[in-house]
């Protein structure tokens, strides 16, 4: 459920395409978030696999794998801190 969720709000994030139908099939509007940081990825091997790919690589690993990233961190920190510590 989560990932299917996190999919299509972060789809709605990216630059490019029609859209996305969040509220399918009661509406067959779509649209995208105010802010469209992530560049939306080719659709062919060919352009995935050029400076274009790397670019959406690069535009994902900073809008998306690093804030979970740290946000993963963050909570993991805070469920085994040691209050024996005092941390």
């Amino acid at each position: 459920t989560f990932a299917a969720l996190s999919h299509a709000l972060l789809d709605a994030a990216t630059n490019g395409g029609l859209g996305v139908a969040l509220w399918w099939p009661f509406s067959a509007e779509r649209g995208f978030w105010p802010s469209t940081p992530i560049e939306v990825s080719p659709l062919s091997l060919s352009r995935f696999f050029s400076r274009r790919g790397l670019e959406v690589l690069l535009s994902e690993f900073a809008w998306v794998w690093l804030p979970f990233s740290a946000l993963g961190l963050l909570l993991y920190g805070v469920k085994h801190r040691n209050p024996a510590n005092g941390h």
